[in-house]
């Protein structure tokens, strides 16, 4: 409508690869294949909204980027600002959640919400929750991809194996390669832990996707699925995300919520995947004859990936650092965003504050539409100490 406050431009491609592997590195191209971004703290910003996936800051293992707001972006965060007071009425709240779950892990503190708008079975989307892991996700079914109903089975194999792959692949590669004797591509050792730690997470997040993605092209058929995922570590926040599905951190700073966009819808309209999909596919190639609507990436759809390699279930994968102040991170479906990043996240604070669920908040203003939200409320300090557990604690879970 006319108070969409989503003024974001679409993030640029990063410039260099954190991790790939077979069979994946042709079809994303040299630049692209699983992106670390390293979010560092911004001031001055207010509510605004910042892109994090490729204009803020992209850490490639030592090589840290800081972007800086220009004055066109300020005047952006100042539009926002002002649209805020136009679209308070645009999200009325219309009806109740049809189901839900909340809780708070242990020792961290970590709380977490979720809600969808219709039941289970009658819906496309799914959300998974393990909390003793601190990995939250978000399933969703793709329409326009093959029959609905095939798009709601690979969105309900997907949620059952996706984050139990990427935390298999994660102890395995630390108890493979300890994060102390960790090495980058040159050979050289990584002396610093986090640093260790970060490059072992998008290898395993991108892994995992990959293994999931593998086993629902095999047993789905048709059917295809999005998916973001949010893992809190000792280390940092990661985020990592394919389809149209997304995620939007807030930190509270000096009575304000700070808003960073922690993934970046893939499809045509987005400026860096139409990069990726021309360094994939041959010189002068057109883009993937795909629905208007359509992701670019996505679990399963067997025949669409075997019509055009390009179409891959690769993530990027964004980490935020820990700060000093609460954090809200807020998973949905398409439907969450329909006013764009920054609303919803006010939305979800503010029922966080007046004691209500911040996900049954999202679902009932999402108008009706089949819609699925995970939000997490971090503590204060969650970075300082030892309230995480430690990366060489973490067991990767029965499949």
């Amino acid at each position: 409508g006319s108070c969409r406050n989503d003024t974001t431009p679409q993030p640029t491609a990063l410039s260099r690869r954190v991790a790939a592997g077979p069979p994946s590195a042709a079809a994303l191209g040299p630049r692209m294949a699983a992106r670390l971004v390293q979010v560092t703290s911004r001031s001055g910003l207010g509510l605004a909204t910042v892109a994090a996936s490729g204009a803020a800051a992209a850490l490639c293992v030592g090589n840290p980027w800081l972007y800086q707001p220009g004055r066109h972006q300020q005047q952006q965060c100042q539009q926002a600002r002002a649209c805020a007071s136009q679209c308070e009425e645009v999200g009325r709240k219309w009806r109740r959640p049809a189901a839900g779950t909340s809780g708070t892990c242990d020792h961290s503190g970590v709380k977490f919400y979720a809600a969808r708008s219709r039941k289970a079975d009658d819906s496309a989307h799914c959300f998974a929750v393990a909390e003793r892991l601190h990995q939250f996700a978000i399933i969703d079914g793709v329409a326009g991809l093959g029959a609905s109903e095939e798009a709601a089975a690979c969105a309900k194999f997907c949620a059952g194996r996706l984050t139990p792959l990427i935390a298999r692949s994660f102890a395995e590669r630390v108890q493979s390669s300890p994060l102390r004797h960790a090495t980058r591509a040159d050979g050289s050792l990584i002396e610093d832990e986090e640093e260790a730690a970060a490059a072992a997470w998008a290898d395993s997040l991108t892994m995992g996707f990959r293994m999931c993605d593998q086993g629902a092209v095999q047993e789905v058929g048709s059917g295809a699925c999005g998916a973001v995922v949010c893992v809190v570590a000792r280390s940092g926040i990661y985020v990592a995300s394919v389809g149209l599905s997304r995620a939007v951190i807030g930190t509270e700073a000096d009575g304000e919520i700070l808003c960073d966009e922690a993934s970046s819808p893939h499809r045509l309209t987005s400026e860096s995947e139409l990069e990726r999909l021309a360094d994939a596919g041959p010189t002068g190639a057109s883009p993937p004859q795909l629905p208007s609507k359509a992701p670019t990436r996505f679990f399963g759809g067997a025949a669409l990936k075997q019509a055009d390699a390009r179409l891959v279930g690769l993530p990027d994968v964004i980490r935020h650092q820990h700060g000093s102040g609460r954090r809200f991170v807020i998973l949905g479906t398409p439907a969450i965003w329909e006013h764009g990043p920054r609303l919803p996240l006010q939305w979800a604070v503010e029922a966080y504050r007046a004691g209500r669920s911040p996900a049954d908040e999202l679902v009932a203003r999402s108008q009706g539409a089949d819609a699925v939200a995970l939000v997490l409320v971090l503590p204060a300090g969650l970075g300082e100490g030892s309230r995480l557990p430690p990366h060489h604690e973490l067991v990767a879970p029965a499949m």
